[in-house]
Protein backbone atom coordinates (compact mmCIF):
# COMPACT_ATOMS: atom_id res chain seq x y z
CA UNK A 1 0.00 0.00 0.00
CA UNK A 2 2.84 2.39 0.82
CA UNK A 3 4.49 1.68 -2.54
CA UNK A 4 1.25 2.45 -4.41
CA UNK A 5 0.68 5.68 -2.51
CA UNK A 6 4.23 6.73 -3.34
CA UNK A 7 3.64 5.81 -6.98
CA UNK A 8 0.46 7.89 -7.13
CA UNK A 9 2.31 10.84 -5.66
CA UNK A 10 5.05 10.52 -8.25
CA UNK A 11 2.63 10.39 -11.13
CA UNK A 12 0.67 13.40 -9.88
CA UNK A 13 3.94 15.30 -9.76
CA UNK A 14 4.64 14.36 -13.39
CA UNK A 15 1.18 15.50 -14.40
CA UNK A 16 1.64 18.78 -12.58
CA UNK A 17 4.82 19.65 -14.48
CA UNK A 18 3.25 18.70 -17.84
CA UNK A 19 5.47 15.75 -18.62
CA UNK A 20 2.48 13.94 -20.11
CA UNK A 21 0.87 15.34 -23.27
CA UNK A 22 -2.81 14.95 -24.06
CA UNK A 23 -4.08 11.44 -24.87
CA UNK A 24 -5.52 12.02 -28.36
CA UNK A 25 -2.65 11.35 -30.73
CA UNK A 26 -0.20 13.79 -29.14
CA UNK A 27 3.34 12.57 -28.61
CA UNK A 28 6.17 14.91 -27.80
CA UNK A 29 8.98 14.82 -30.37
CA UNK A 30 11.86 13.14 -28.62
CA UNK A 31 14.62 10.59 -28.95
CA UNK A 32 15.05 7.45 -26.89
CA UNK A 33 17.77 4.78 -26.74
CA UNK A 34 15.60 2.45 -28.85
CA UNK A 35 14.49 4.97 -31.49
CA UNK A 36 16.12 6.10 -34.70
CA UNK A 37 17.22 9.73 -34.38
CA UNK A 38 14.48 12.34 -34.06
CA UNK A 39 10.80 11.46 -34.40
CA UNK A 40 8.50 13.45 -36.67
CA UNK A 41 4.74 12.87 -36.43
CA UNK A 42 2.05 12.97 -39.09
CA UNK A 43 -1.63 13.21 -38.20
CA UNK A 44 -2.87 13.11 -34.64
CA UNK A 45 -3.37 16.27 -32.60
CA UNK A 46 0.08 17.00 -31.26
CA UNK A 47 1.50 20.52 -31.52
CA UNK A 48 3.51 20.83 -34.70
CA UNK A 49 2.41 17.48 -36.17
CA UNK A 50 2.48 17.35 -39.96
CA UNK A 51 -0.60 16.88 -42.08
CA UNK A 52 1.24 15.44 -45.11
CA UNK A 53 3.66 12.52 -44.91
CA UNK A 54 5.94 13.89 -47.64
CA UNK A 55 6.36 17.17 -45.76
CA UNK A 56 7.64 15.25 -42.74
CA UNK A 57 9.98 13.16 -44.92
CA UNK A 58 11.38 16.32 -46.47
CA UNK A 59 12.38 17.58 -43.02
CA UNK A 60 14.26 14.42 -41.98
CA UNK A 61 17.92 13.62 -41.68
CA UNK A 62 19.53 10.18 -41.86
CA UNK A 63 18.52 8.10 -38.85
CA UNK A 64 15.22 9.90 -38.13
CA UNK A 65 11.80 8.28 -37.81
CA UNK A 66 8.52 9.43 -39.35
CA UNK A 67 5.56 8.10 -37.38
CA UNK A 68 2.13 8.22 -39.05
CA UNK A 69 -1.07 8.26 -36.98
CA UNK A 70 -3.97 6.37 -38.52
CA UNK A 71 -6.68 8.87 -37.56
CA UNK A 72 -6.10 10.97 -40.69
CA UNK A 73 -6.01 8.01 -43.09
CA UNK A 74 -6.09 7.58 -45.95
CA UNK A 75 -3.21 9.85 -46.92
CA UNK A 76 -3.60 10.58 -50.64
CA UNK A 77 0.08 10.90 -51.48
CA UNK A 78 2.97 9.39 -53.40
CA UNK A 79 6.11 9.39 -51.32
CA UNK A 80 9.78 9.71 -52.27
CA UNK A 81 12.20 8.88 -49.45
CA UNK A 82 15.65 10.34 -50.01
CA UNK A 83 17.06 10.03 -46.49
CA UNK A 84 17.85 6.84 -44.57
CA UNK A 85 14.87 6.89 -42.21
CA UNK A 86 12.25 4.63 -40.68
CA UNK A 87 8.69 5.20 -41.91
CA UNK A 88 6.32 3.62 -39.39
CA UNK A 89 2.53 3.59 -39.26
CA UNK A 90 0.48 3.40 -36.10
CA UNK A 91 -1.35 0.30 -37.35
CA UNK A 92 -0.70 -1.60 -40.58
CA UNK A 93 -4.39 -2.12 -41.31
CA UNK A 94 -5.64 1.40 -40.69
CA UNK A 95 -2.62 3.59 -41.56
CA UNK A 96 -3.24 3.86 -45.30
CA UNK A 97 -1.18 5.52 -48.04
CA UNK A 98 -3.42 5.79 -51.10
CA UNK A 99 -1.53 6.50 -54.31
CA UNK A 100 -4.50 6.91 -56.65
CA UNK A 101 -3.38 7.47 -60.24
CA UNK A 102 -0.83 5.75 -62.52
CA UNK A 103 2.34 7.65 -61.64
CA UNK A 104 5.50 5.79 -60.57
CA UNK A 105 5.27 4.24 -57.09
CA UNK A 106 3.24 4.91 -53.97
CA UNK A 107 6.49 4.77 -51.94
CA UNK A 108 9.92 4.92 -53.57
CA UNK A 109 13.10 4.78 -51.51
CA UNK A 110 15.92 6.37 -53.50
CA UNK A 111 18.57 5.71 -50.82
CA UNK A 112 19.69 2.66 -48.84
CA UNK A 113 18.89 1.67 -45.24
CA UNK A 114 15.25 2.76 -45.23
CA UNK A 115 12.77 0.82 -43.07
CA UNK A 116 9.07 0.84 -44.00
CA UNK A 117 6.59 -0.89 -41.69
CA UNK A 118 3.05 -0.93 -40.30
CA UNK A 119 1.32 0.79 -43.24
CA UNK A 120 -1.09 -0.19 -46.00
CA UNK A 121 -0.21 0.87 -49.54
CA UNK A 122 -3.08 0.76 -52.03
CA UNK A 123 -4.77 1.90 -55.21
CA UNK A 124 -2.04 2.52 -57.71
CA UNK A 125 -3.32 0.75 -60.85
CA UNK A 126 -0.76 0.73 -63.63
CA UNK A 127 2.16 1.47 -61.28
CA UNK A 128 4.04 -0.05 -58.38
CA UNK A 129 3.38 -0.12 -54.67
CA UNK A 130 6.93 0.18 -53.33
CA UNK A 131 10.43 0.28 -54.82
CA UNK A 132 13.58 -0.05 -52.74
CA UNK A 133 17.23 -1.13 -52.73
CA UNK A 134 19.15 -2.32 -49.66
CA UNK A 135 16.12 -1.51 -47.51
CA UNK A 136 13.68 -3.41 -45.31
CA UNK A 137 9.94 -3.62 -45.94
CA UNK A 138 8.11 -5.46 -43.15
CA UNK A 139 4.68 -5.81 -41.57
CA UNK A 140 2.90 -3.94 -44.37
CA UNK A 141 -0.14 -4.57 -46.56
CA UNK A 142 0.08 -3.84 -50.30
CA UNK A 143 -2.99 -4.15 -52.48
CA UNK A 144 -4.56 -3.05 -55.75
CA UNK A 145 -1.32 -1.92 -57.38
CA UNK A 146 0.37 -3.09 -60.58
CA UNK A 147 3.38 -4.69 -58.87
CA UNK A 148 3.39 -4.78 -55.08
CA UNK A 149 7.14 -4.47 -54.37
CA UNK A 150 10.06 -3.97 -56.75
CA UNK A 151 13.18 -5.36 -55.03
CA UNK A 152 16.32 -3.77 -56.46
CA UNK A 153 18.92 -5.77 -54.53
CA UNK A 154 19.82 -6.74 -50.95
CA UNK A 155 16.34 -5.91 -49.73
CA UNK A 156 14.73 -7.69 -46.78
CA UNK A 157 11.02 -8.17 -47.46
CA UNK A 158 9.32 -9.98 -44.60
CA UNK A 159 5.93 -10.44 -42.96
CA UNK A 160 3.98 -8.53 -45.59
CA UNK A 161 0.56 -9.22 -47.06
CA UNK A 162 0.39 -8.57 -50.82
CA UNK A 163 -2.75 -9.17 -52.84
CA UNK A 164 -4.86 -8.09 -55.82
CA UNK A 165 -1.90 -6.73 -57.78
CA UNK A 166 -2.55 -6.81 -61.51
CA UNK A 167 0.92 -8.04 -62.58
CA UNK A 168 3.25 -9.28 -59.82
CA UNK A 169 3.29 -9.46 -56.05
CA UNK A 170 7.08 -9.05 -55.78
CA UNK A 171 9.40 -8.41 -58.73
CA UNK A 172 13.18 -8.69 -58.40
CA UNK A 173 15.92 -7.79 -60.84
CA UNK A 174 19.15 -8.18 -58.84
CA UNK A 175 20.96 -10.22 -56.20
CA UNK A 176 20.84 -11.18 -52.54
CA UNK A 177 17.27 -10.25 -51.62
CA UNK A 178 15.59 -12.02 -48.71
CA UNK A 179 11.86 -12.62 -49.19
CA UNK A 180 10.51 -14.31 -46.09
CA UNK A 181 7.17 -15.04 -44.38
CA UNK A 182 4.98 -13.07 -46.76
CA UNK A 183 1.49 -13.96 -47.93
CA UNK A 184 1.04 -13.25 -51.64
CA UNK A 185 -2.29 -13.92 -53.33
CA UNK A 186 -4.49 -13.05 -56.28
CA UNK A 187 -1.78 -11.36 -58.34
CA UNK A 188 -2.33 -11.48 -62.09
CA UNK A 189 0.83 -12.92 -63.61
CA UNK A 190 3.02 -14.14 -60.77
CA UNK A 191 3.30 -14.02 -57.00
CA UNK A 192 7.10 -13.63 -57.03
CA UNK A 193 9.18 -13.19 -60.17
CA UNK A 194 12.90 -12.63 -60.76
CA UNK A 195 14.06 -11.65 -64.22
CA UNK A 196 17.79 -11.83 -63.40
CA UNK A 197 19.86 -12.15 -60.25
CA UNK A 198 21.41 -14.75 -57.98
CA UNK A 199 21.69 -15.73 -54.33
CA UNK A 200 18.16 -14.63 -53.51
CA UNK A 201 16.42 -16.38 -50.61
CA UNK A 202 12.69 -17.09 -50.89
CA UNK A 203 11.46 -18.92 -47.81
CA UNK A 204 8.46 -19.49 -45.55
CA UNK A 205 6.02 -17.64 -47.81
CA UNK A 206 2.42 -18.56 -48.61
CA UNK A 207 1.86 -18.06 -52.35
CA UNK A 208 -1.63 -18.80 -53.59
CA UNK A 209 -4.19 -17.99 -56.31
CA UNK A 210 -1.78 -16.11 -58.57
CA UNK A 211 -0.94 -16.78 -62.24
CA UNK A 212 2.35 -18.61 -61.56
CA UNK A 213 3.37 -18.92 -57.91
CA UNK A 214 7.11 -18.25 -58.39
CA UNK A 215 8.78 -17.48 -61.71
CA UNK A 216 12.42 -17.17 -62.81
CA UNK A 217 13.52 -16.02 -66.23
CA UNK A 218 17.35 -16.06 -66.10
CA UNK A 219 18.31 -16.09 -62.38
CA UNK A 220 20.59 -18.78 -60.97
CA UNK A 221 21.82 -20.07 -57.59
CA UNK A 222 18.74 -19.01 -55.65
CA UNK A 223 17.33 -20.83 -52.62
CA UNK A 224 13.60 -21.55 -52.45
CA UNK A 225 12.61 -23.37 -49.25
CA UNK A 226 9.77 -24.01 -46.81
CA UNK A 227 7.16 -22.21 -48.91
CA UNK A 228 3.53 -23.18 -49.39
CA UNK A 229 2.78 -22.78 -53.11
CA UNK A 230 -0.80 -23.72 -53.79
CA UNK A 231 -3.83 -23.22 -56.03
CA UNK A 232 -2.13 -21.03 -58.63
CA UNK A 233 -3.76 -20.77 -62.06
CA UNK A 234 -0.74 -21.99 -64.04
CA UNK A 235 2.42 -23.37 -62.43
CA UNK A 236 3.46 -23.50 -58.82
CA UNK A 237 7.04 -22.71 -59.87
CA UNK A 238 8.38 -21.81 -63.34
CA UNK A 239 12.15 -22.30 -63.21
CA UNK A 240 14.83 -20.45 -65.21
CA UNK A 241 15.10 -20.76 -68.99
CA UNK A 242 18.83 -21.59 -69.08
CA UNK A 243 21.27 -22.63 -66.33
CA UNK A 244 19.44 -22.32 -63.06
CA UNK A 245 21.38 -23.89 -60.20
CA UNK A 246 18.33 -23.07 -58.09
CA UNK A 247 17.64 -25.25 -55.04
CA UNK A 248 14.07 -26.15 -54.05
CA UNK A 249 13.75 -27.78 -50.64
CA UNK A 250 11.04 -28.48 -48.08
CA UNK A 251 8.31 -26.74 -50.09
CA UNK A 252 4.67 -27.78 -50.25
CA UNK A 253 3.62 -27.48 -53.90
CA UNK A 254 0.01 -28.49 -54.32
CA UNK A 255 -3.18 -28.09 -56.36
CA UNK A 256 -1.73 -25.89 -59.11
CA UNK A 257 -3.61 -25.96 -62.41
CA UNK A 258 -0.65 -26.92 -64.63
CA UNK A 259 2.72 -28.03 -63.19
CA UNK A 260 3.77 -28.10 -59.60
CA UNK A 261 7.35 -27.38 -60.73
CA UNK A 262 8.37 -26.71 -64.33
CA UNK A 263 12.17 -26.92 -64.73
CA UNK A 264 13.14 -25.30 -68.02
CA UNK A 265 16.90 -24.98 -67.41
CA UNK A 266 19.50 -27.40 -66.05
CA UNK A 267 21.31 -28.05 -62.76
CA UNK A 268 18.32 -27.48 -60.52
CA UNK A 269 18.20 -29.38 -57.21
CA UNK A 270 14.79 -30.53 -55.94
CA UNK A 271 14.82 -32.30 -52.55
CA UNK A 272 12.46 -32.91 -49.63
CA UNK A 273 9.39 -31.33 -51.24
CA UNK A 274 5.77 -32.41 -51.01
CA UNK A 275 4.41 -32.27 -54.58
CA UNK A 276 0.73 -33.16 -54.49
CA UNK A 277 -2.47 -32.99 -56.50
CA UNK A 278 -1.19 -30.75 -59.30
CA UNK A 279 -3.52 -30.96 -62.27
CA UNK A 280 -1.10 -31.72 -65.12
CA UNK A 281 2.39 -32.64 -63.85
CA UNK A 282 4.01 -32.79 -60.46
CA UNK A 283 7.39 -31.99 -62.04
CA UNK A 284 8.03 -31.31 -65.73
CA UNK A 285 11.71 -31.23 -66.80
CA UNK A 286 12.85 -29.84 -70.16
CA UNK A 287 16.67 -30.03 -69.95
CA UNK A 288 19.36 -32.03 -68.14
CA UNK A 289 21.69 -32.29 -65.15
CA UNK A 290 19.09 -31.72 -62.42
CA UNK A 291 18.92 -33.75 -59.19
CA UNK A 292 15.45 -34.67 -57.94
CA UNK A 293 15.16 -36.94 -54.90
CA UNK A 294 13.53 -37.39 -51.47
CA UNK A 295 10.27 -35.83 -52.66
CA UNK A 296 6.74 -37.11 -52.19
CA UNK A 297 4.74 -37.33 -55.43
CA UNK A 298 1.11 -37.87 -54.50
CA UNK A 299 -2.10 -37.41 -56.45
CA UNK A 300 -0.70 -35.49 -59.43
CA UNK A 301 -2.33 -36.28 -62.77
CA UNK A 302 1.15 -37.26 -64.04
CA UNK A 303 3.68 -37.33 -61.22
CA UNK A 304 6.69 -36.48 -63.40
CA UNK A 305 7.66 -36.04 -67.04
CA UNK A 306 11.32 -35.82 -68.08
CA UNK A 307 12.39 -34.67 -71.55
CA UNK A 308 16.08 -34.49 -70.61
CA UNK A 309 18.81 -37.11 -70.91
CA UNK A 310 20.93 -36.95 -67.75
CA UNK A 311 18.71 -35.96 -64.84
CA UNK A 312 19.11 -37.88 -61.59
CA UNK A 313 15.97 -39.04 -59.78
CA UNK A 314 17.60 -40.71 -56.76
CA UNK A 315 20.48 -40.26 -54.31
CA UNK A 316 21.86 -43.76 -54.63
CA UNK A 317 21.44 -46.66 -52.24
CA UNK A 318 20.54 -46.73 -49.38
CA UNK A 319 19.55 -43.03 -49.36
CA UNK A 320 16.96 -43.72 -52.04
CA UNK A 321 14.93 -41.71 -54.48
CA UNK A 322 11.37 -40.40 -54.27
CA UNK A 323 8.04 -41.71 -53.07
CA UNK A 324 5.62 -42.29 -55.97
CA UNK A 325 2.02 -43.03 -55.13
CA UNK A 326 1.61 -44.92 -58.43
CA UNK A 327 4.63 -47.19 -57.95
CA UNK A 328 3.58 -50.85 -58.05
CA UNK A 329 6.85 -52.59 -57.19
CA UNK A 330 7.65 -54.77 -54.20
CA UNK A 331 10.17 -54.62 -51.34
CA UNK A 332 11.17 -58.21 -50.66
CA UNK A 333 14.01 -57.44 -48.22
CA UNK A 334 12.06 -54.77 -46.29
CA UNK A 335 14.67 -52.04 -46.60
CA UNK A 336 12.10 -49.43 -47.62
CA UNK A 337 13.44 -49.30 -51.19
CA UNK A 338 11.53 -50.73 -54.14
CA UNK A 339 13.10 -53.76 -55.82
CA UNK A 340 12.51 -52.40 -59.33
CA UNK A 341 13.06 -48.88 -60.72
CA UNK A 342 10.30 -46.33 -61.27
CA UNK A 343 10.34 -45.31 -64.94
CA UNK A 344 9.97 -41.58 -65.54
CA UNK A 345 7.66 -40.85 -68.51
CA UNK A 346 9.05 -38.77 -71.37
CA UNK A 347 12.44 -40.44 -71.93
CA UNK A 348 14.77 -43.08 -70.54
CA UNK A 349 15.44 -41.72 -67.05
CA UNK A 350 14.33 -43.62 -63.96
CA UNK A 351 14.30 -43.52 -60.19
CA UNK A 352 16.49 -46.54 -59.42
CA UNK A 353 15.59 -46.67 -55.73
CA UNK A 354 11.98 -45.58 -55.26
CA UNK A 355 10.83 -45.21 -51.67
CA UNK A 356 8.08 -47.51 -50.45
CA UNK A 357 6.67 -45.02 -47.94
CA UNK A 358 6.18 -41.25 -47.99
CA UNK A 359 8.76 -39.06 -46.32
CA UNK A 360 6.96 -37.46 -43.41
CA UNK A 361 7.74 -33.86 -42.53
CA UNK A 362 6.75 -32.25 -39.21
CA UNK A 363 4.27 -29.36 -39.16
CA UNK A 364 5.58 -25.81 -39.26
CA UNK A 365 5.87 -24.03 -35.88
CA UNK A 366 2.37 -22.72 -35.06
CA UNK A 367 1.57 -19.01 -35.08
CA UNK A 368 -0.36 -17.56 -32.13
CA UNK A 369 -2.46 -14.41 -32.01
CA UNK A 370 -4.32 -12.88 -29.10
CA UNK A 371 -4.00 -10.26 -26.35
CA UNK A 372 -0.41 -9.60 -25.30
CA UNK A 373 -1.47 -7.90 -22.07
CA UNK A 374 -4.41 -7.86 -19.72
CA UNK A 375 -5.49 -8.55 -16.17
CA UNK A 376 -4.95 -11.66 -14.12
CA UNK A 377 -8.09 -13.69 -13.28
CA UNK A 378 -9.61 -12.64 -16.62
CA UNK A 379 -10.12 -15.20 -19.40
CA UNK A 380 -8.57 -14.47 -22.81
CA UNK A 381 -8.89 -16.38 -26.09
CA UNK A 382 -5.93 -17.15 -28.35
CA UNK A 383 -6.03 -18.46 -31.91
CA UNK A 384 -3.37 -20.60 -33.51
CA UNK A 385 -2.70 -22.35 -36.78
CA UNK A 386 -0.02 -24.29 -38.60
CA UNK A 387 0.63 -25.81 -42.01
CA UNK A 388 1.59 -29.46 -42.31
CA UNK A 389 3.79 -29.91 -45.42
CA UNK A 390 2.21 -33.30 -46.13
CA UNK A 391 -1.35 -32.12 -45.62
CA UNK A 392 -1.84 -34.31 -42.52
CA UNK A 393 -4.24 -33.44 -39.74
CA UNK A 394 -2.58 -31.85 -36.71
CA UNK A 395 -3.03 -31.71 -32.94
CA UNK A 396 -1.89 -28.84 -30.72
CA UNK A 397 -0.29 -28.74 -27.28
CA UNK A 398 -0.47 -25.41 -25.43
CA UNK A 399 1.82 -24.61 -22.49
CA UNK A 400 0.39 -21.49 -20.87
CA UNK A 401 3.60 -20.61 -19.03
CA UNK A 402 2.12 -20.88 -15.52
CA UNK A 403 2.73 -24.60 -14.98
CA UNK A 404 -0.53 -25.51 -16.70
CA UNK A 405 -1.06 -26.99 -20.16
CA UNK A 406 -3.92 -27.96 -22.41
CA UNK A 407 -2.87 -31.48 -23.28
CA UNK A 408 -3.11 -32.48 -26.94
CA UNK A 409 -6.08 -30.83 -28.66
CA UNK A 410 -7.40 -32.24 -31.92
CA UNK A 411 -6.72 -33.57 -34.45
CA UNK A 412 -7.77 -30.73 -36.75
CA UNK A 413 -7.26 -30.04 -40.47
CA UNK A 414 -3.96 -28.42 -41.38
CA UNK A 415 -4.00 -24.65 -41.93
CA UNK A 416 -7.36 -24.11 -40.22
CA UNK A 417 -7.44 -21.70 -37.27
CA UNK A 418 -8.24 -23.15 -33.85
CA UNK A 419 -8.59 -21.41 -30.48
CA UNK A 420 -8.26 -21.98 -26.75
CA UNK A 421 -8.92 -19.80 -23.72
CA UNK A 422 -7.02 -19.30 -20.47
CA UNK A 423 -6.76 -17.07 -17.42
CA UNK A 424 -3.71 -16.50 -15.24
CA UNK A 425 -4.33 -16.49 -11.49
CA UNK A 426 -1.42 -14.21 -10.61
CA UNK A 427 0.06 -11.09 -12.12
CA UNK A 428 3.27 -11.58 -14.06
CA UNK A 429 4.88 -12.02 -17.45
CA UNK A 430 4.29 -15.37 -19.13
CA UNK A 431 5.34 -17.07 -22.35
CA UNK A 432 2.69 -19.10 -24.15
CA UNK A 433 4.30 -21.98 -26.04
CA UNK A 434 2.48 -24.12 -28.57
CA UNK A 435 3.57 -27.03 -30.72
CA UNK A 436 1.83 -29.14 -33.34
CA UNK A 437 1.94 -32.89 -34.02
CA UNK A 438 0.80 -34.62 -37.20
CA UNK A 439 -1.05 -37.93 -37.41
CA UNK A 440 2.27 -39.79 -37.77
CA UNK A 441 3.63 -38.34 -34.54
CA UNK A 442 6.06 -35.81 -36.05
CA UNK A 443 6.20 -32.71 -33.83
CA UNK A 444 6.92 -29.12 -34.80
CA UNK A 445 9.18 -26.65 -33.04
CA UNK A 446 7.52 -24.38 -30.49
CA UNK A 447 5.69 -21.22 -31.46
CA UNK A 448 5.68 -18.58 -28.71
CA UNK A 449 3.86 -15.45 -27.59
CA UNK A 450 4.78 -13.31 -24.58
CA UNK A 451 1.93 -11.97 -22.44
CA UNK A 452 1.87 -9.62 -19.46
CA UNK A 453 -0.85 -9.83 -16.84
CA UNK A 454 -0.09 -6.97 -14.49
CA UNK A 455 -2.97 -6.95 -11.99
CA UNK A 456 -5.18 -9.43 -10.21
CA UNK A 457 -7.77 -6.68 -9.72
CA UNK A 458 -8.34 -3.31 -11.33
CA UNK A 459 -8.37 -0.31 -8.97
CA UNK A 460 -9.63 2.97 -10.43
CA UNK A 461 -6.19 4.23 -11.35
CA UNK A 462 -4.96 1.03 -13.10
CA UNK A 463 -6.28 1.90 -16.56
CA UNK A 464 -4.44 5.21 -16.40
CA UNK A 465 -1.14 3.50 -15.54
CA UNK A 466 -1.59 0.97 -18.34
CA UNK A 467 -2.27 3.78 -20.83
CA UNK A 468 0.78 5.68 -19.56
CA UNK A 469 3.16 2.72 -19.84
CA UNK A 470 1.90 1.78 -23.29
CA UNK A 471 2.30 5.35 -24.53
CA UNK A 472 5.82 5.70 -23.08
CA UNK A 473 7.35 2.20 -23.25
CA UNK A 474 10.83 3.27 -22.13
CA UNK A 475 9.84 5.76 -19.44
CA UNK A 476 9.11 5.58 -15.68
CA UNK A 477 11.21 2.50 -14.73
CA UNK A 478 10.94 3.23 -10.99
CA UNK A 479 7.18 3.71 -11.22
CA UNK A 480 6.83 0.45 -13.15
CA UNK A 481 8.74 -1.36 -10.41
CA UNK A 482 6.74 0.21 -7.58
CA UNK A 483 3.48 -0.90 -9.19
CA UNK A 484 4.76 -4.38 -9.91
CA UNK A 485 4.73 -4.11 -13.71
CA UNK A 486 8.44 -4.93 -14.05
CA UNK A 487 11.35 -6.35 -12.12
CA UNK A 488 13.63 -3.77 -10.44
CA UNK A 489 16.12 -2.17 -12.85
CA UNK A 490 19.61 -3.68 -12.83
CA UNK A 491 22.53 -1.26 -12.88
Amino acid sequence: MKKKCLAIGIILLFVGIAIIPSSSGTIEKQSSPTSRGHWLYVGGSGPGNYTRVQDAINDTNDGDTVYIFHDSSPYYEKLVINTSIALIGEDRHSTIINGTGPNNYVIEATVHNVVISEVTVEHNPGSGGMKAEECRICNTTIRNCDTGIIAMGQDIIDNNEIYNCTTYGISGTTNSNIIRQNTISNCGWCGIIFYIGSHNVIEQNIITHNGDGIGFLYPYNNRISNNVITSNRWNGVMDSVYHSGNTYSNNTITDNEECGLYIRGDTATVINNSIRFNHEYGVLVDLSNSCIYHNNFIGNTINAYDKGSSNSWDNGYPSGGNFWDDYNGTDENGDGIGDSPYLIPGGTNKDRYPLMHPLNKPPHPPTITGPASGNAKTTYTYTFTTMDPDGDNVSYFVDWGDNTASGWLGPYPSDVEQSASHSWSKKGTYTIRIKAKDTWGAESDWGTLGVHMPLSYEPPHSRFFEWLFERFPNAFPILRYLLGYEKPPIN
